[in-house]
């Protein structure tokens, strides 16, 4: 199951956040290099994150690509976020004006505050 993660204080697109006050949350092209994205050196999708990260790509990409820059660990943070979110079925998480919404077989789920259990 996928998770839509929609956050109004992040910008997830590199040529979008040039100039914005937002959450900055992307590989940056100098961080892994010229024609490097085909092969980042992320493991299979569907991994259980924890301590390495999400799917373990935070330790692999620091090895071959060095410290992560603040865009990278927000983009490995949402991507925790989502598969937590997918483990308990939301199949959407969105924040709006500071609002937690969560929807769960397309509808909002009551339990507003449950967001810290993920």
């Amino acid at each position: 199951m996928e998770t839509l993660l929609r956050l109004d204080f992040v910008v997830t697109n590199e040529a979008q956040a040039a100039g914005a006050e937002l959450a900055r949350a992307f590989l940056p092209a100098e961080y892994i290099g010229a024609g490097a994205h085909a092969d980042t050196g992320l493991p299979e999708a569907g991994g259980s994150g924890g301590a390495g990260g999400a799917c373990g790509a935070e330790p692999a990409w620091r090895d071959r690509f060095g410290p992560l820059p603040e865009p990278v660990k927000n983009l490995l943070l949402m991507t925790e976020i989502k598969l937590a979110a997918s483990k308990k079925k939301i199949t959407m998480l969105e924040v709006r004006e500071k609002k937690v919404m969560m929807t769960r077989g397309g509808e909002l789920d009551p339990h507003r505050g449950a967001v810290s259990t993920l």
